[in-house]
């Protein structure tokens, strides 16, 4: 059977036609749960080098319109080279950002 109707089971219910999705399985229910949460972290990554160029204080606008392009252009690839190239820069201006907005709430 071809068409939208494939793999539909149609069970009768006192005269009423219900229609179950039997070609749908539970595993694959959750591989794509799994593959839609994978590309809402990947995005959450992306935005937070995205902000994390953006903030940086130690390289031009040249530098940050190319990691830019190179993390808008080959996504996978820009996320992973940023992130490999400045863990310890990400690390140290979160940390530094957090104890200031911390000083500033005590004052």
């Amino acid at each position: 059977m071809f068409g939208p109707q494939a793999g539909v089971v149609r069970q009768p219910i006192g005269g009423d036609v219900a229609i179950f999705a039997s070609s749908y399985p539970f595993l694959e229910f959750l591989w794509s749960m799994l593959i839609f949460f994978a590309w809402v972290i990947f995005i959450w990554v992306a935005i937070t080098v995205l902000i994390d160029v953006f903030r940086r204080h130690d390289i031009s606008g040249w530098g940050k319109a190319g990691w830019t392009v190179l993390v808008v252009i080959i996504p996978w690839l820009g996320v992973l080279i940023y992130l490999i190239v400045n863990h310890e820069g990400m690390a140290e201006r979160r940390y530094r950002e957090a104890a200031s907005s911390g000083e500033r709430d005590h004052r």
